[in-house]
């Protein structure tokens, strides 16, 4: 591998610190990371699309996991074998898999609702004013 390339971790830590940076935001800045009802949906859907694409990458690093324990030359740290090792970490990663999917669903459904709510501001419905805001590029 390149001296430059990035692991798959990397990745997975750059996930970690947008959510970390999002949970600060919505702390510290509600009304303005938030301002909206349709602010809400948008993130909400976000969310819903981070949590989607969990069980992909769960099913392939078990498969990896799967084919390392394989190799003859892999062992492990514990009294547990590497073929163990690798069963017990799909099991736990195939019930991963199932939360995130039920994750994503209610995510999904939150967005949903979230984009049902207006606010009344100057006698004019928040969704309807900024509808056109959401559609810009």
């Amino acid at each position: 591998m390149p001296k430059n390339q990035r692991h798959a971790a990397d990745y997975a830590q750059d996930a970690a610190e947008a959510i970390r940076e999002y949970n600060h935001l919505t702390l510290n800045s509600p009304a303005t990371a938030l301002p909206y009802p349709s602010s809400i949906g948008d993130s909400l859907l976000a969310l819903e699309s981070l949590a989607a694409r969990l069980p992909q990458a769960l099913h392939q690093t078990s498969h990896r996991v799967g084919v390392i324990a394989k190799d003859p030359a892999a062992f492990t740290t514990s009294d547990v074998g590497a073929a163990q090792a690798a069963t017990e970490i799909g099991h736990a990663l195939k019930a991963a898999t199932a939360a995130a999917t039920e994750l994503a669903r209610l995510l999904r459904l939150s967005a949903s609702l979230a984009n049902t709510i207006a606010l009344r501001v100057d006698d004019e419905l928040d969704t309807e004013q900024h509808q056109d805001e959401d559609e810009q590029p």
